[in-house]
């Protein structure tokens, strides 16, 4: 997958130490974990032990782990989102209801139908910040 090696090198490089992340699936999470040396989670997989690999732990709530701050990065990838629309969409919820905002991007240059390359996202890295609980007292 292009891209997927520079992502993960730009959390080995970037991320704090204990940092994890969320991803739609396995693939791109085990590229990220590999190049990174961060530990993700994978949200296509299904918590039930009969359907899923059991190499995979599952994430049985991703809301409450985004709330309590034991997620910080969500990734996205082009890859992922193709295969899987229900859990892409899932995980663009998620970036929108805790207003992950984007950190880092890798792109592969595809041509346009003026023939010069345009830029396309495969990997776009999101920051979770701090939720707000409102104004400060």
């Amino acid at each position: 997958m292009p891209g997927g090696r520079e992502a993960g090198l730009w959390l080995r490089e970037n991320a704090p130490a204990g940092s994890h992340f969320l991803a739609i699936g396995p693939s791109m999470a085990n590229i990220l974990e590999f190049y990174g040396r961060i530990p993700g989670y994978r949200l296509s997989v299904s918590p039930n032990p009969l359907h899923r690999n059991p190499a995979y732990d599952p994430i049985i709530n991703p809301d409450l782990s985004l709330r309590r701050g034991d997620i910080q990065y969500i990734v996205w990838d082009s890859f992922s989102a193709a295969r899987s629309s229900f859990f892409a969409d899932s995980l663009e919820r998620y970036i929108r209801r805790y207003r992950a905002y984007p950190i880092h991007q890798e792109t592969v240059d595809e041509p346009s139908p003026t023939g010069f390359p345009v830029p396309k996202p495969v990997f776009i890295i999101y920051q979770v910040g701090p939720l707000r609980q409102g104004p400060p007292k």
